[in-house]
C-alpha cells in the first residue's frame, strides 16, 4: 500500500496533471492531496520494516499520534505558501472598478509592483453601454474586449461578445516576463467565462503553476464563492464594494 501511494505521490508532480486539476475545477483536491503526500516520506521511514518488527502497530500509532502536531505545522506552513489572493467584489454599478483603482494606488505608494489591467465601460453617443474594454495599469494602453455587436465567431458571454483581440491583448501584457517583474497581480474582473476554464482562466492557471503571485480579482458577489474555490491558493480576502 505504501509503495501505491508513493507512486501516486510522485505523479501529483507531474505538471500535466496539475494543471488537469486546475482547468477541471480540482485545485481544492489538489492542494489537499499535494500537502497530504508531501509528509507522506516521513511516515513510510517510521513504519520500515524494521520498526514494525521492534514496535508493533499499536507502538507506531502511538508514535504518529504524538508526532501530529508536528505533522500539522508542516501542512499548515505549505498553506501559507500559496499566493494570497483579495477579491473585490459586487454587482452590476457598485463600484469595483473604482475600489480597485484606489487599492492600486494605496500598493504603488508603499512600492509595490503591479501588473494587470483594468475594466472600462464603453458608452454609445446617447451614453448608453455597449461593451467593455481593458486598460494595461502600466502603460495605460486601451483596448476593447467585449461588445454587444460583434462577428458570430466571437464568442458569446450573456450580452456581450468577447474580442479575441482584446483577449490576445491581456495575455500579451500579462506575459511571463511582465509577471516576473510585478510584486502583485490585478484582474479585472472574472466571472462565468473563467469558471468555465475560458478567458482570463488559462492565464492564473498559468501564473500560479509557473510563478505564482499575490492576485488582486474583481467579481460578481455572487460567483465569489465558486471563484474563490476554482484555483489552488492561499489565504482569500474578501473587499465589498458597497461597503
Amino acid at each position: 500500500m505504501l509503495t501505491a501511494f508513493s507512486a501516486i505521490s510522485s505523479e501529483m508532480k507531474n505538471p500535466v496533471i496539475k494543471a488537469i486539476l486546475y482547468s477541471r475545477g480540482f485545485a481544492p483536491l489538489y492542494r489537499s492531496l499535494s500537502m497530504a503526500f508531501a509528509v507522506l516520506p516521513e511516515i513510510i521511514s517510521s513504519v520500515s520494516e524494521k520498526n514494525r518488527r521492534l514496535k508493533g502497530i499499536s507502538g507506531l500509532l502511538e508514535k504518529q499520534l504524538l508526532r501530529a502536531d508536528q505533522l500539522y505545522e508542516r501542512i499548515r506552513t505549505m498553506g501559507l505558501s500559496l499566493p494570497r489572493i483579495i477579491l473585490i467584489t459586487g454587482d452590476r454599478g457598485e463600484g469595483k472598478t473604482g475600489l480597485l483603482r484606489n487599492k492600486m494606488e494605496e500598493l504603488k505608494r508603499e512600492g509595490r509592483a503591479l501588473c494587470g489591467f483594468i475594466a472600462e465601460g464603453i458608452h454609445d453617443a446617447s451614453g448608453e453601454r455597449t461593451g467593455y474594454g481593458i486598460i494595461n495599469i502600466n502603460t495605460g494602453e486601451r483596448i476593447g474586449f467585449c461588445h454587444m455587436e460583434g462577428p458570430d465567431h466571437w464568442e458569446r458571454v450573456g450580452r456581450f461578445r468577447v474580442n479575441p483581440d482584446g483577449l490576445a491583448k491581456g495575455y500579451e501584457w500579462m506575459s511571463p516576463e511582465n509577471v516576473r517583474k510585478a510584486d502583485l497581480i490585478v484582474i479585472d474582473e472574472l466571472g462565468p467565462l473563467e469558471l468555465a476554464g475560458k478567458g482570463w482562466s488559462p492565464l492564473i492557471d498559468r501564473i500560479l503553476r509557473d510563478d505564482p503571485k499575490p492576485m488582486i480579482w474583481t467579481v460578481r458577489t455572487q460567483l465569489a464563492a465558486k471563484i474563490a474555490h476554482k484555483w489552488n491558493v492561499g489565504e482569500v480576502e474578501e473587499i465589498k464594494a458597497k461597503e
